[in-house]
């Protein structure tokens, strides 16, 4: 039975996209996921940024590979039927910047404390994420069913 949905951090996204990638298997094996095993899958603008950013500094082929870089990004991401692109609210915002704070013991960043308050808020358990540090989240009552897969 298909799972509805999945939520794709931005590693996965560099994996797959990134032949050089050491996770370049793995990204595409995860992204063929989506439409077979997981209806639909959400990631958002904050993670789209990282995407861009890490996909840039890794290539670094000057302004017309970036230019490819983005029309394959918006291709797979932003025009795509199957994965939906979800904007960080300004609650969301300051509810992952409480996280951050309040769980220091926890080694995510702003932007994957944005990506789980995301999560909690829309009702989606799976994580798709090569990031290990997601899976301490667990321990904290209001993210246990978040599972990490990857």
């Amino acid at each position: 039975m298909k799972a509805e949905r999945a939520f794709v951090d931005s590693g996965v996204f560099v994996g797959a996209f990134n032949k050089r990638d050491s996770n370049h298997e793995r990204g595409k094996s995860l992204l063929k996921k989506i439409g077979t095993d997981f209806k639909i899958a959400y990631t958002s603008d904050f993670v789209l940024d990282e995407v861009i950013s890490r996909l840039v500094k890794d290539i670094r082929k000057g302004r017309l590979r970036k230019e490819r870089i983005l029309e394959r990004i918006e291709k797979a991401i932003q025009d795509s039927a199957l994965v939906r692109l979800e904007h960080v609210s300004e609650s969301m915002f300051a509810s992952a910047k409480t996280c951050f704070k309040e769980y220091r013991d926890k080694y995510l960043s702003l932007t994957d404390w944005t990506i789980t308050i995301m999560m909690r808020d829309f009702g989606i358990s799976t994580l798709m994420s090569f990031d290990d540090d997601f899976d301490t989240i667990r321990e904290i009552e209001e993210f246990s069913s978040i599972t990490r897969i990857g």
